[in-house]
């Protein structure tokens, strides 16, 4: 699966996780669940779409990204905002990154650092502080982005040098062949 098709569906199970763990720090969990519901419905969209050679030429990523800033953003109905501010996880938690993976594979370096950019600024805008946990994640996040983007774009080019190659040597391989063919067609042609 392409773009972390196995990392998304595992940090949505980590974002219930967490929920469970934390319920006593939700004061709506009506909500609670149904962003949770949503955010595997969403999840499911994602995979299939990643998972096909049109999703992964597609604005999909682009897509993702505004699907989870609205879910990032959506985590103020369910906890007061001193919990938010505080300590207590975000309901998307490590949810939230996929489409910063999804953006770098898409569009290199740079669109895994729009990605990071735009999640952790999300982030701190939700907790409305930036502390040593935010500074630690939006790091990670800026680190995977641009790293996992340069990986990206690094294979690119790799895998097109590589398809050139063997293009130039079945063309090499194929003249040689007509060469020879040539060559021996016409030797027999003359009298010995």
């Amino acid at each position: 699966m392409a773009r972390g098709g196995r990392v998304r569906p595992a940090a949505r199970a980590a974002a219930v996780g967490s929920f469970v763990r934390s319920w006593d720090r939700y004061s709506d969990h009506g909500i609670a669940i149904l962003l949770l519901i949503l955010m595997g419905a969403w999840t499911v969209v994602v995979t299939v779409v990643y998972s096909t050679y049109a999703g992964r030429r597609s604005r999909m990523a682009g897509y993702d990204l505004l699907v989870t800033v609205a879910f990032v953003a959506a985590t103020l109905l369910t906890q007061p905002w001193a919990e938010l501010n505080g300590s207590a996880p975000i309901l998307t938690s490590l949810w939230a990154t996929g489409p910063i993976f999804a953006l770098a594979v898409e569009r290199g370096r740079d669109g895994g650092l729009m990605g990071a950019v735009v999640i952790s600024g999300v982030l701190i805008a939700v907790r409305q502080r930036l502390g040593d946990q935010e500074v630690l994640n939006t790091t990670l996040h800026l680190l995977a982005g641009v790293t996992l983007g340069y990986a990206a774009t690094t294979t690119r080019r790799a895998t097109a040098v590589l398809r050139d190659a063997l293009a130039a040597e079945g063309a090499t391989a194929e003249r040689e062949r007509l060469s020879r063919s040539i060559h021996d067609g016409s030797c027999r042609c003359w009298p010995s």
